[in-house]
């Protein structure tokens, strides 16, 4: 009678046909949301790089929940990581035994790391979509459409869009809404800042006119009225694009009753103006630039509330009169009123005054 192998051992092989596989380690916070009751669906991205560039960055896959981006790294190991499985003994006239197989062997595996940021998407969505901006005709009134000129069947819609960015969806709405981009019936577009100060302009002469206090609870249908009645000639997309923009976080749930946040609005006006002037390449001067700003506001949002400091990151003084958009490069001179200079070209002496008793 045969009797079984008791010394522990467990019969040991190569399958002979080896299977691919691509080990992927996931981060405690991730697993725990991937073994949750309602697990949310992940996602595998990866950026298009533009057509006819050569010098395009190279896109990296990332891994993505309904929230979060995670960027996916090979790791390499000195060490053979082997995948088993059970297989049962084969031999005549013996007892079934168990033993396990390779089926599969790696050399490196693949890690997540978060990294996950406010702005990710805000490139990505500034390459793919179309500027679209406002051009005063002749009789004095805007028209709006797309530069350069995409052809209608070339603009992504915002689902495609969203698609081809390697950043969660969430992070993409997220950068969408702050950059008012829009979609109508030919596609989607992002407004250039001078079309968005034109129109944050009109919304505000069209409640002025209509007696809309901004900061208090009104209905967007209602002031889309006065501004369409005043005939500009702007989507009503990008109209609601500026009012989601807007409004406070916490009213995000109300689809017709809005307002807008004060807090939110002065900065952004503030800065839209400077990035307007930004192709000109010349500097603003800084009292113009001002007043400019306070009178694109509400008059009881005024009174010092135009301040630099609000733009702070956002701008920079080449000079004590002047403000420019951005952020000053690398060995820019700090703005000087003179004094300072004159100061250390006094205290300044020469070779051979130091030798000159007194």
């Amino acid at each position: 009678m045969a009797s079984q192998d008791d010394s522990g051992s467990v019969p040991f092989g190569f399958a002979h046909q080896q299977q691919a596989y691509r080990l992927l380690e996931l981060p405690p916070e991730l697993l725990q949301v991937v073994c949750s009751d309602n697990p949310p669906p992940l996602t595998l991205k990866s950026a298009i790089p533009p057509p006819h560039t050569s010098t395009a960055p190279q896109a990296h896959a990332v891994l993505c929940t309904p929230s979060q981006t995670y960027r996916i790294r090979q790791v390499h190991s000195s060490n053979s990581i082997f995948l088993l499985r059970p297989t049962p003994g084969q031999e005549s006239g013996l007892p079934p035994e168990v033993g396990v197989s390779v089926i599969a062997s790696a050399k490196a595996t693949l890690e997540l790391q978060l990294t996950s940021t406010p702005s990710a998407a805000l490139p990505y969505l500034r390459q793919q979509l179309p500027l679209y901006k406002a051009l005063q005709d002749e009789d004095g009134d805007f028209e709006m459409m797309s530069s350069p000129v995409v052809r209608k069947e070339q603009r992504p819609s915002r689902v495609e869009a969203f698609e081809n960015i390697p950043v969660s969806d969430e992070e993409c709405e997220q950068a969408w809404i702050g950059m008012c981009a829009f979609e109508d019936h030919s596609g989607a577009f992002r407004p250039s800042p001078a079309s968005l100060v034109d129109l944050w302009r009109a919304i505000f002469s069209a409640a002025t006119a209509g007696g809309l206090p901004l900061d208090s609870p009104f209905l967007g249908p209602d002031l889309w009225k006065l501004l369409s009645g005043d005939g500009h000639a702007y989507p009503q997309p990008l109209f609601d694009a500026v009012l989601l923009r807007l409004r406070p976080t916490a009213d995000a749930s109300d689809d017709e009753w809005t307002r807008i946040d004060r807090a939110q609005t002065v900065p952004w006006i503030g800065s839209l103006i400077l990035e307007s002037h930004q192709q000109s390449r010349q500097d603003l001067g800084l009292s113009a630039f001002l007043r400019d700003w306070a009178d694109t506001l509400p008059e009881a949002w005024r009174g010092g509330a135009t301040s630099l400091d609000l733009l702070a990151g956002k701008c920079w003084q080449p000079s004590p009169s002047t403000v420019r958009f951005g952020q000053k490069e690398a060995g820019m001179a700090a703005p000087d009123s003179g004094k300072g200079a004159g100061q250390a070209a006094k205290g300044k002496k020469k070779w051979h005054d130091k030798f000159r008793p007194g």
